[in-house]
């Protein structure tokens, strides 16, 4: 009895170790391991192609934004942010439309959940009206043969089919007799929604200046004149219906400054919120996410390599993070943040690579611009720029005259470099210091370089 009691006990042992290997190979937390409650069980990184509703119903893993719809900005006004392309914002977006629309399924476990998308003791959610554009979904590619007349005509048309198509087949509403031949505005799609539901509309677009670079190749004169007071008109209408309480929150994001109000009828109170500290982390990775949501990735990636997990988030850190979106507290690890775009390309197949520079494919332009201006590598370490258009709210800067930003600008606003520090001079001029974030801009950029420089010199 006691030979049979030794050989059950370790046939228990077995079983229990094998259900133990087979728990850690799908991921499921053990009691020690910190992981965001909204993450348990899942067990799939996203793609970089992946939604916010497809992540949600994949359940695939994400690192939990919802925090900020906590936020004043996020409940209500008119409100600018922009960050580097393929940092996220588009699906940060897509999170606030989710929000708005009511689907609070897509919510459970988060911290917003309970209060609703009222904020309300009982938790109630309201399926808000919600326009929601991402301009660069809007196929326009137009040669220089094409007359101004014929380019803004097909700017109007995709619009008003856009416009359109969120009236009636997201929101089934029957468009008066009289839009049958006039194009159909934001300000007329506005009124139209806050007719049926009663409620103000919350509008949120995305990529706003990806539009511009569409058509830039034709922005002569005459077509900057046109273009420039059309853009005006489309967000003075955002100005107007908020100034009548029929629209709740308005958000633009973009890659540019946001800077359309050179007539009295432009969008001059949409708030940019772009550098602002509460902000900062919105968009991107923190190091404390990383580590909270990632930790069973992170240990997986450290044995393949063969090294520890502290090691691999150092390695993340010099090769994706340093980036700060944050004017008063640049050094604060806090707000660091990390692309997240390359953090789950490095996590998922194992290996530190150019994962945003490669995508993004911004770097050779750069190079380019760089070098046809002179500028070297090293002149950009630590590179102080006086005078900042970019982060001097009393500066304007046309987005469509993008031709006229200085190539240190237009490289922090692309996200190859980063702010270090700024210092406010109401009379001798603001100071800014700028430099690379981190190692995978460093070495993308180098290339690109040389690159460039062999083209030019073969």
């Amino acid at each position: 009895m006691r030979y049979l009691s030794v050989k059950m006990l370790i046939m228990i042992l077995v079983l229990t170790t094998g259900c133990i290997l087979s728990s850690n190979a799908n991921r499921s937390p053990s009691p020690g391991m910190s992981v965001s409650p909204n993450n348990i069980g899942r067990t799939e990184l996203p793609s970089d192609y992946d939604t916010w509703w497809s992540i949600q119903e994949g359940k695939k893993i994400y690192v939990d934004k919802t925090k900020f719809l906590s936020l004043h900005q996020f409940q209500s006004g008119l409100n600018f942010l922009r960050r580097p392309p393929g940092f996220g914002t588009s699906m940060f977006l897509q999170m606030i439309a989710s929000f708005y629309k009511g689907e609070k399924h897509y919510f459970n476990g988060t911290s917003v959940h309970q209060y609703g998308n009222t904020r309300s003791k009982n938790g109630s959610w309201i399926r808000y009206p919600v326009i929601h554009i991402n301009f660069d979904s809007i196929p326009i590619q137009y040669s220089k043969n094409l007359t101004l007349r014929e380019i803004m005509r097909d700017i109007y048309n995709r619009t008003d089919l856009m416009l359109r198509n969120i009236a009636t087949i997201t929101y089934e509403i029957d468009i008066p007799k009289w839009f049958e031949t006039d194009t159909i505005t934001l300000s007329d799609l506005i009124s139209l929604l806050h007719g049926k539901f009663h409620l103000p509309v919350v509008i949120l677009i995305d990529k706003y200046d990806s539009i511009i670079k569409k058509v830039r190749s034709n922005l002569d004169r005459n077509f900057t004149e046109c273009f420039q007071a059309d853009l005006e008109q489309f967000y003075s209408q955002i100005k107007a219906a908020h100034s009548t309480y029929e629209v709740k929150l308005a958000l633009v994001t973009g890659v540019h400054p946001f800077d359309i109000n050179t007539s009295e009828l432009g969008a001059n109170n949409i708030v940019d919120i772009s550098w602002d500290s509460e902000f900062a982390t919105c968009i991107g990775f923190t190091k404390d996410e990383i580590e909270t949501t990632f930790k069973s990735e992170i240990s997986d990636f450290a044995a393949h390599l063969k090294t520890t997990p502290d090691d691999i988030t150092n390695q993340l850190k010099y090769w994706y993070g340093g980036y700060s979106f944050s004017e008063k507290d640049t050094l604060n690890e806090k707000n660091i943040v990390y692309n997240p775009i390359s953090v789950l390309n490095a996590l998922k197949k194992f290996k530190f690579d150019l994962y945003w520079v490669n995508k993004t494919a911004n770097a050779d332009v750069i190079a380019k611009k760089m070098n046809s201006l002179y500028y070297s590598f090293d002149e950009l370490k630590n590179y102080r720029l006086h005078h900042s258009f970019d982060l001097n709210p009393r500066k304007r800067y046309n987005p469509i005259m993008q031709d006229e930003i200085p190539v240190p600008e237009m490289m922090l606003q692309t996200g190859y470099l980063k702010l270090v520090s700024y210092t406010y001079h109401p009379h001798s001029g603001d100071l800014v210091v700028l430099n690379y974030p981190n190692w995978e801009i460093e070495t993308g950029l180098n290339r690109s370089l040389h690159l460039a420089a062999a083209c030019k010199n073969p």
